[in-house]
């Protein structure tokens, strides 16, 4: 399944639409036929935003609103979240500024609620887009401002873990190094 899935992503990265969709929905019906339905919320997702980058709005809007319904049922917080900013990009694109706005602020504060970076920097922007879209220059550029924010401060968290991964590396090195030494004498 996932390596199916990972066909979708990439095509759809391409510019490969029809391909992608195709593997999505493959990898979306191989997960419902072994009844995996977290999975199948996941690739009906992948197909909303497929669908999405064809234009195919309403079509894309169906799928995450599934979704969304399937991860308000078992309590994923996490996905409902990442699929509101979804849903608001969807409507962001469809025009409907007031379904994208009502979305796009559920997923703003229910990533500050559960303290996410990544989601806070997605609604973030979607906010910004949808706002300059409107016309609402100042609003969207304090949103711009934030989704920058998280994007600094998310390249800084990345950045301080490869520094202390490099450095345990480093001092295991040098330990076992001296370890080795003792243990020669």
């Amino acid at each position: 399944e996932q390596t199916i899935r990972d066909f979708a992503v990439a095509g759809l990265r391409q510019g490969r639409q029809e391909e992608a969709l195709k593997y999505a929905e493959q990898a979306y019906g191989m997960a419902r036929a072994v009844r995996d339905d977290q999975a199948a919320a996941a690739y009906n997702n992948d197909i909303g935003r497929i669908l999405a980058a064809m234009g195919d709005y309403s079509r894309s809007l169906e799928h995450h609103l599934q979704s969304l319904a399937y991860y308000t049922e078992v309590g994923n917080r996490l996905e409902a979240t990442a699929t509101e900013s979804l849903l608001a990009q969807a409507y962001l694109l469809k025009k409907d500024y007031p379904q994208a706005l009502r979305y796009a602020r559920a997923s703003m504060t229910e990533a500050g609620v559960l303290h996410r970076k990544p989601e806070l920097q997605g609604s973030a922007r979607v906010l910004a887009d949808i706002l300059a879209a409107k016309g609402d220059y100042r609003q969207a550029l304090q949103y711009f401002k934030l989704y920058k924010d998280y994007s600094d401060s998310l390249f800084n968290d990345q950045s301080r873990i490869q520094l202390l991964t490099r450095t345990a590396q480093y001092d295991y090195t040098q330990q076992a190094s001296s370890l080795r030494e003792a243990q020669a004498r």
